[in-house]
């Protein structure tokens, strides 16, 4: 139940099958469980104490890391925003599903964000809190599609609710809000990416894998496998131009023939613009004779008017989470079967974790009386409960990891250093993940997955091939 032991495991490097030449572990199991709610014993238990209570050793200093015996300057020993001798403000930024819906975007819910962070925020309170502080939590919803909203309510978190850190976050680059505008913390899923965390002033901390890195890891993976052989094409949308530049890079540097990119730049909402922007950019694709189109932003839609268009190709998208919210776009999900992409544990994988089991799954329910279903079992109107317990969970445990390995003196310095403090440590459905010096985005672990939209209600990715450990420490 978010034990305060974390749960590591000594590096394990499994020799290389098939065409990927990479460092295999399963995604889903790997390393030693905890019992009893997620605590540890023995040798782990140790292991875990030590690096939590110390910073990473060797290499040079970096500025966030306080040297052992140095004596400590006086900003580390003053307390964050939020912060007094017994009690952490934290904020929760909670997004409006029921928004996509009424817009005729998605039909998705996660169940009740709030009751998922208030359970968890309970359990660790009556577990003794963090370094003997009890969390105080407020929470703020968020429309997930106006920016403005987004904005209004970091502001309220910051200046009215003074909160230390927010955890959730608002979508993608809005998260800069707190961590460059307001030098708040954020612990959240994903979104983070090199040059984000270039830009932020306080620690942005994701249980994912960065976007850029992600994209590398895919080229790679995809590469190596051969699902890359053939005439590529970039397809992409003037809100992901940044991504689409990071995969040409890849690509060429991959040695992949990449033969053509394709814009589609229309207003937010204009479908039909949309659609037939699509259409050219297929007519063009068709004349290139490409063989493989690279999604970068929408899938859903791209995927349906390239069909209609009669556009006969093997689709990649480096973002599993707008594969997985394709199906609510189409009549048809059938015409999603056999895209590809390359992501850390799936939902069934997570699901399956033990250490989500006994630390997040399991507590949970016996609080709340509410059953977290397994994916297959999600029939419609129902709520996937378990991307909420998941999100809400995995965020908490982070944090308290590094805001007990931050010491008495809590501040965004002390945070920092904590979190780079940490080493290899699994984190709930999250077995293979790690945090150091620069390195703020916890997963190392990946597979090429392809969707199979027989699977669930609205299909399932499905990894295939051999899992993939990356060492990016």
């Amino acid at each position: 139940m978010l034990s305060r032991s974390g749960h590591r495991r000594g590096m394990r490097q499994v020799a290389v099958a098939g065409a990927l030449a990479l460092s295999l572990l399963a995604a889903a199991c790997g390393g030693s469980d905890g019992e009893d709610g997620g605590t540890t014993s023995g040798s782990d238990a140790d292991a875990n104490a030590d690096a939590t209570d110390s910073a990473t050793d060797g290499g040079e200093p970096t500025p966030s890391t306080i040297e052992d015996g140095a004596e400590a300057s006086p900003e580390a020993l003053e307390l964050g925003q939020g912060v007094t001798a017994d009690t952490i403000k934290i904020g929760f930024a909670l997004p409006d599903l029921a928004l996509l819906k009424e817009l005729g975007l998605a039909d998705i819910s996660h169940g009740d964000y709030e009751l998922v962070a208030s359970t968890f925020v309970d359990l660790i309170n009556e577990d003794g809190g963090i370094s003997g502080r009890q969390l105080e939590a407020v929470f703020g919803e968020y429309d997930v599609i106006q920016p403005t909203a987004q904005e209004e309510l970091c502001t309220r978190f910051v200046e009215d609710e003074k909160i230390f850190a927010v955890l959730g976050g608002v979508r993608d680059e809005n998260n800069l809000c707190f961590t460059e505008l307001h030098d708040t913390p954020v612990f959240n899923f994903a979104g983070l990416n090199a040059e984000r965390q270039e830009r932020s002033d306080a620690l942005w901390a994701t249980t994912s894998e960065r976007d850029d890195a992600r994209i590398g890891i895919a080229v790679q993976a995809l590469q190596e496998s051969g699902n890359l052989d053939g005439r590529v094409a970039i397809h992409y949308t003037a809100a992901t131009e940044a991504d689409a530049a990071t995969m040409e890079s890849e690509l060429k540097a991959a040695g992949v023939n990449l033969v053509t990119k394709a814009l589609v730049d229309v207003p937010v909402g204009d479908v039909a613009a949309n659609d037939a922007q699509v259409a050219v950019n297929a007519e063009r694709f068709r004349s290139d004779e490409i063989d493989t189109v690279i999604l970068i932003g929408e899938v859903g839609r791209s995927v349906d008017v390239m069909n209609a268009a009669g556009l006969d190709v093997q689709f990649i998208s480096p973002s599993r989470d707008l594969v997985l919210v394709a199906p609510e776009q189409l009549a048809d999900i059938s015409q999603l079967d056999g895209i590809l992409t390359v992501a850390g544990p799936t939902d069934i994988e997570q699901f399956e974790d033990p250490f989500f089991q006994s630390e997040c799954k399991e507590p949970f329910e016996e609080r709340t009386g509410i059953e977290v279903l397994h994916p297959d079992l999600v029939g419609e109107g129902e709520d996937l409960y378990l991307a909420s317990v998941r999100n809400m969970c995995q965020q908490l445990y982070t944090f308290r990891l590094a805001a007990e390995a931050a010491g008495e003196n809590l501040n965004n310095d002390t945070l920092l250093a904590g979190l780079e403090s940490l080493g290899e440590v699994a984190i709930p459905a999250a077995p293979n993940s790690s945090f150091g010096p620069g390195k703020w985005d916890g997963n190392n672990g990946f597979a090429i997955q392809v969707m199979d939209t027989a699977q669930g209600l609205n299909g399932a990715l499905v990894s295939i091939g051999d899992p993939i450990v990356v060492d990016r420490d």
